[in-house]
C-alpha cells in the first residue's frame, strides 16, 4: 500500500509541464463536443414531451442511461485502455458518441433515441471519460485537481454555448433535424482525442532501448517467482477492496449522479411549470453553468495550494447540493431559481472534479483503471431507477418538489459522512504529532 502511495506521489519529468496543460484542455475540447445531449437534456427532454408526445418517464430514459450505461462499460473501458493507446481509446469514443446521436435523426422515434442515446453514446462517452481520467492523472501531480477541473471545464461550457442553439434550432427545424445537426458538431471531439495520449506512447525510443534487457533479466528469475507473479500481481490490484473509504467514495458517486441528471435533466421543466417560458427556463442551465466552471476551477485551486482539503471541499459542496435542493422547492421566480441553480451549480463543480483525484489519493494511481472502473459499474447498474423516480413524482404526484426534497435529505447524510471522514483524519492527525513529540523531545534535552 506505501509503495503505491508513493509511486503515486513520486513527481516524474513529465508532471505538470506545458504539454500537461495541453492534455488537459484536449480532454476539455472532447469533453465540450460530446457533452451536449446531457448538458442539454432538459431542453430535448421537454421537446420529446411536446413533439412526441412521451410521458416524462418515457422521455428520460435516454438521459438516465447516458450515465448509467456508459458508467457499466466502463469496466471493459478499463480492459482496453490497458491493452489499447489511449488515442486509440478516445477517437474510437468520439465517433461512437456522434453515431449514436446521427442514429437519432436517421430513425426518428422514442424507442430509437431510447437506443442511440441510451447505449450507442453511452458506450463512447464511457469510452471518453476513463480515457480523459488516465490521461490528466498520468499528465499531472502537484496541480492534478487544477487539471481535473480544466478537463471538465469543456462540459460546463456546453451549458453556456448550446441551450440557446438547440432552442433556436428545435423552433427551426424541429428535433429531427436539432439532433442531426448535434450529430455533426459532436465529430470535433476527434481533433482533441488526437492529442490525448500517455506518457509512455509519446516516447517510443525510450522503450526500444529497454525492450532487449527484459530477455536477459528474465533468464535469472527463479520459475516460481514467475508463476505467483500473476495471482500477486492480481490481489494487489484488488486491495482497495478491503478499505471502506473506497465503498464511500463508490456511495459518494451513486448519491452525486442522481443529483446531477434529475437537475439537468428536470430544471427546464420545473421552470416552465412555474409558469415561465422556454427560453427563460432554458437560462437556468446557464445559471448552473456559470456556477459549475466557477466550482471546477477554483475548488482545484483550493486544494492543490493546500488551502483546505480535498475530502473537506467534498463535505462541504454536499452539504450545499442538499441546501440547493431544498432552495429550490420554494423557489418559484426567475431570480430565486436562477441564484438556486448557480449555486448549484457551485458545489456541483466542486465535487465532479475530485473522484478520480481521491481514488488517486487515497488508493495510488496505478490502481485508478480498477477503482474507476468497478466505482462506475456499481454507479451504473444504481441509477437505473432515475426514470421511475421522475415518473411517480411528477407523472402521477404532479410535482418535483417531493423529488427535491428526497434528494436534499440523500445529499445531507452524504455531506454528514465526509464530515466525520474530515474529523476521523484530523484526530489521527493529533494523534500522529503526539507520538512524534517523544521522540523530539529528549533530542533536545540531550543537545
Amino acid at each position: 500500500m506505501a509503495a503505491d502511495d508513493k509511486a503515486g506521489r513520486r513527481r516524474l519529468p513529465y508532471h505538470d509541464t506545458g504539454w500537461s496543460w495541453v492534455v488537459a484542455a484536449a480532454c476539455g475540447w472532447c469533453f465540450f463536443w460530446t457533452m451536449i445531449v446531457n448538458r442539454c437534456g432538459g431542453i430535448v427532454f421537454v421537446t420529446m414531451i411536446s413533439e412526441m408526445g412521451a410521458s416524462r418517464e418515457t422521455a428520460s430514459w435516454p438521459f438516465s442511461l447516458l450515465g448509467a450505461v456508459s458508467n457499466i462499460f466502463a469496466v471493459v473501458s478499463g480492459v482496453l485502455i490497458r491493452r489499447l493507446p489511449l488515442r486509440t481509446v478516445s477517437i474510437l469514443g468520439s465517433l461512437l458518441v456522434a453515431t449514436g446521436v446521427l442514429l437519432c435523426a436517421a430513425v426518428y422515434n422514442i424507442t430509437a433515441i431510447i437506443i442511440s442515446l441510451g447505449v450507442i453514446t453511452s458506450i463512447g462517452q464511457g469510452l471518453i471519460f476513463p480515457s480523459n481520467m488516465v490521461a490528466i492523472n498520468s499528465y499531472f501531480q502537484k496541480y492534478r485537481a487544477s487539471g481535473s477541473g480544466i478537463s471538465y471545464v469543456g462540459g460546463t461550457l456546453v451549458s453556456f454555448v448550446f441551450p440557446p442553439i438547440l432552442l433556436y434550432l428545435n423552433e427551426t427545424y424541429g428535433l429531427r433535424g436539432t439532433l442531426l445537426i448535434v450529430g455533426g458538431f459532436t465529430l470535433n471531439a476527434v481533433a482533441g482525442s488526437l492529442l490525448i495520449s500517455r506518457p509512455q506512447e509519446r516516447r517510443p525510443k525510450a522503450r526500444t532501448v529497454e525492450e532487449p534487457l527484459t530477455p536477459l533479466q528474465k533468464v535469472d528469475e527463479p520459475p516460481t517467482e514467475k508463476q505467483t507473479k500473476p495471482l500477486s500481481t492480481f490481489r494487489k490490484e484488488l486491495s482497495f477492496f478491503k478499505r471502506p473509504m473506497y465503498y464511500v467514495i463508490v456511495v459518494t458517486g451513486v448519491v452525486y449522479a442522481y443529483d446531477l441528471v434529475m437537475f439537468n435533466v428536470t430544471i427546464v421543466d420545473y421552470g416552465i411549470g412555474h409558469g415561465h417560458s422556454k427560453w427563460e427556463a432554458a437560462l437556468l442551465l446557464s445559471c448552473y453553468g456559470c456556477g459549475d466552471l466557477i466550482g471546477r476551477i477554483f475548488s482545484g485551486q483550493l486544494s492543490d495550494r493546500k488551502i483546505c482539503r480535498r475530502r473537506h471541499v467534498m463535505a462541504a459542496s454536499f452539504l450545499v447540493l442538499s441546501g440547493s435542493f431544498v432552495s429550490l422547492v420554494h423557489s418559484h421566480s426567475m431570480a430565486l431559481l436562477g441564484t438556486t441553480s448557480f449555486v448549484f451549480g457551485v458545489a456541483s463543480g466542486s465535487i465532479i472534479i475530485l473522484f478520480s483525484v481521491l481514488l488517486v489519493e487515497y488508493f495510488g494511481l496505478e490502481k485508478l483503471p480498477m477503482t474507476i472502473g468497478f466505482h462506475c459499474l456499481v454507479n451504473g447498474l444504481a441509477t437505473f431507477p432515475r426514470p421511475l423516480l421522475i415518473g411517480h413524482y411528477r407523472d402521477r404526484g404532479k410535482s418535483y418538489e417531493s423529488l427535491y426534497a428526497l434528494l436534499a435529505a440523500v445529499s445531507f447524510g452524504t455531506g454528514v459522512v465526509w464530515t466525520i471522514e474530515c474529523f476521523l483524519q484530523w484526530l489521527a492527525g493529533r494523534k500522529a504529532k503526539r507520538a512524534e513529540n517523544p521522540k523530539i523531545q529528549p533530542t533536545s534535552c540531550s543537545a
